[in-house]
């Protein structure tokens, strides 16, 4: 099915989006995509906006720490989590999709591949037992912890499993609490938490003891009595509020694997097929979302033929070392939440919540929380197909695109990124505030090399150097040029006298329009 010039078959087995709320926190950088994407407004008004997480110690207020101080609300146009249901998530993306004009094939299972030199075979199957094969050049392995297509691959998938359960249920108060917060609570047992989904629906997480591990497995966990739960509640949470319904429960064992590679010839992992970790701070479906978004924009030109494999190459070079860095990360916050070290408890319950206390009375410290919950933290520096010439203070090649509002000129109170909301590339000239260019001059040159590549459109936003703010953030006190890539990092930053050098990093990705 055609959606951008690009015939693709999308199948999955189960009939219909999930209608569980499962993943349920969207941080800054997923919501970016979607604004890339067009239903970011959509998700927003179906959600709760996530300003500041309050930490308590059996009850008792440790902190309060804003999700964004003033630079971070500079930073983005989002600068909060959003509190949305997995569930409400998938039903987006099917949306977006069927306005496109694509489809999805339910009820239909991948049961194995077979990969040959430029093709690969599907071979699947619906629900009434009728049976087929797909030829496709490419296949792309969103199947989750269980995948069909990692293990057609024969990828390892080495990693290990947590002693101890977690525990989710989505309910209702009987006097509605407060939304707009995040609120965490550290017990004995672990940390506990309560994340507004809207609508008056709640999500409770967090670890659970062996004893009430029991109980859960005897009744049957996706049908939890909701007095077993308000006893969890009561025990844990240490809030003066009684559960009236529980909409949906989960108890499930913690993973943590990455998988031995995220390509196999034509064949990629995205998602949890690629890499499963611990669920702190809510980093997995946003992971997942950015790998996928990664891929698909370099799968998209390279398969149209407009740039040249090494770009496709790149997604597994870019992406493992952030699921490696995520699953640290998580690990070790997770290993702090459930430790049952007697020291560590300790440490978590008694000075945990002190250094906590003293800390969020900090601006750096604020920052460093949000950056490390939203992904604003990700780069590509380290990418193949990212470069850089004469490199001064500022956003390296390989990081995203600062953002900003402009100060003046044509574009005067519109964000830089109300311009590039789209997945295209888009070159950014910047006049400079000592060293000045000639935009229109420059601008054109720019303009006849990127006609030399197929590249799709190109927008090409020229910036005047009384727009010192945005100067500022992209150190452009010399005139400077940035190519921002679809997914919106820096591909390319250079003085404007080095354009011989922003040809030769197109040549080196992008088919030429005229062959020479």
């Amino acid at each position: 099915m055609p959606v951008t010039g690009i015939d693709f078959i999308i199948i999955d087995d189960d009939p219909a989006p999930t209608e569980q709320s499962r993943a349920a926190i969207v941080h800054v950088r997923t919501l970016e995509i979607w604004d890339k994407l067009g239903f970011v407004q959509n998700a927003i008004s179906q959600g709760v906006k996530i300003r500041s997480v309050q930490v308590r110690e059996r009850g008792r207020d440790v902190a309060n720490l804003e999700l964004a101080a003033d630079r971070q609300a500079a930073d983005t146009p989002f600068p909060y989590a959003l509190g949305l249901p997995q569930s409400e998530t998938e039903k987006l993306y099917v949306a977006d999709l069927l306005a496109r004009g694509g489809l999805i094939e339910w009820n239909t299972r991948l049961n194995a591949l077979d990969c040959r030199d430029g093709e690969v075979l599907a071979h699947v199957s619906d629900k009434s037992g009728g049976e087929r094969t797909i030829a496709a050049r490419w296949v792309i392995g969103a199947d989750g912890a269980q995948s069909v297509v990692r293990r057609s691959l024969a990828v390892d998938f080495p990693g290990g499993t947590y002693e101890i359960a977690a525990f989710l249920a989505d309910v209702i108060f009987e006097v509605p609490q407060s939304e707009g917060e995040l609120y965490l609570n550290l017990a004995h047992g672990g940390f506990v938490g309560i994340l507004p989904l809207g609508r008056g629906r709640f999500r409770l997480f967090g670890a659970v003891p062996d004893s009430f591990v029991g109980v859960l497995e005897s009744n049957g966990q996706r049908n939890v009595p909701v007095d077993l739960i308000q006893s969890w509640f009561d025990d844990y949470f240490n809030v003066n509020a009684r559960i009236a319904t529980a909409e949906w429960t989960s108890l499930y064992q913690v993973h943590r694997c990455i998988a031995g590679a995220f390509r196999v010839g034509s064949c990629f992992l995205v998602g949890d097929a690629a890499h499963i970790h611990a669920p702190a701070g809510g980093q997995g479906m946003n992971l997942s979302i950015g790998d996928a978004f990664n891929l698909a924009w370099k799968l998209a030109l390279v398969t149209r033929g407009d740039a040249h494999p090494a770009l496709v190459d790149s997604y597994e070079l870019e992406r493992r070392p952030i699921a490696e860095q995520v699953l640290k990360g998580s690990d070790r916050g997770f290993e702090l939440e459930v430790t049952n070290n007697l020291l560590l408890e300790r440490f978590r319950v008694h000075v945990f919540p002190l250094v906590l206390r003293v800390a969020g009375r900090f601006q750096s410290f604020r920052e460093m929380v949000f950056e490390l919950f939203s992904q604003l933290w990700i780069n590509y520096r380290a990418s193949p197909v990212v470069a850089e010439i004469e490199h001064v203070d500022g956003p390296h090649a390989g990081d995203r695109a600062p953002y900003g509002v402009f100060q003046a000129g044509e574009y005067r109170g519109v964000g830089i990124f109300e311009l590039t909301n789209d997945v295209q590339h888009h070159v950014l000239i910047f006049e400079g505030v000592e060293a000045r260019a000639t935009l229109e001059k420059v601008t054109a040159d720019v303009r006849a090399i990127l006609k030399q590549y197929r590249m799709g459109d190109v927008q090409i936003v020229p910036i005047i150097s009384a727009n010192t703010a945005l100067h500022h953030r992209y150190d452009a006190n010399r005139s400077r040029l940035f190519l921002v890539r679809p997914d919106g990092h820096i591909g390319f930053e250079a003085p404007l006298d080095r354009l011989v050098n922003f040809e030769q990093y197109l040549r080196s990705l992008y088919v030429e329009s005229v062959p020479k």
